[in-house]
């Protein structure tokens, strides 16, 4: 319990610092920790993952994927969209801003949720039932980190920006272990993998 709330109050902090104004990229790669950390915590949680009454496969998946320590990312990529990549496939001009925001951030999580699908229904239904999200104060370029550790399973964490100066985060488990070439070969084109860490 106190670990909770040492992370909470970090991403209270974070948070309140970055008000109304574009969050940097050093304040983004904190914040996929913590919510790294928010997605170990959810899987490890059996009142949490109660409400869902997983079947026991899921639960065998997510003690695969919680294994090991998920504060210290041994790599980290960063996905970004050229700027075009929206064009095609947002109309913004026949949708109001909050469907807008809700298209980046359902197409910034379902290019996750489809390379989880890729592995089968167990991988994605366990990915989608410790997913966490949150709202941020501070506004972002739409992204996806990937933060890969040792021995735990890789973490995606999906950045959308949000009408207002607010911004979505969203966590989530990959069922696969990636680097930038990996990352490059499975992911369209118009969408850049580089190296942070």
């Amino acid at each position: 319990m106190k670990r909770f709330f040492a992370i909470m109050t970090a991403l209270a902090l974070l948070l309140s610092s970055a008000a109304a104004e574009a969050i940097q990229e050093d304040a983004l790669l904190i914040l996929a920790q913590l919510l790294a950390k928010e997605v170990d915590l959810a899987a490890s949680s059996s009142a949490y993952l109660d409400m869902y009454s997983p079947s026991d496969e899921i639960i065998v998946q997510l003690d695969d994927w919680r294994e090991g320590e998920h504060s210290a990312p041994t790599a980290v990529y960063r996905i970004t969209p050229d700027e075009d990549y929206f064009a095609d496939k947002i109309d913004a001009d026949m949708l109001s801003p909050l469907l807008v925001a809700n298209a980046l951030n359902r197409h910034m999580v379902g290019l996750i949720t489809e390379l989880n699908a890729r592995h089968g229904v167990i991988p994605l239904v366990a990915s989608t039932s410790v997913q966490i999200s949150t709202a941020l104060l501070g506004t972002v370029d739409s992204c996806i980190y990937v933060l890969c550790f040792e021995d735990g399973a890789d973490v995606a964490v999906c950045f959308s920006p949000v009408d207002g100066g607010l911004s979505n985060a969203t966590a989530l488990f990959l069922a696969d272990k990636y680097t930038q070439e990996s990352l490059e070969e499975q992911l369209d084109a118009q969408l850049t993998v580089e190296t942070i860490r």
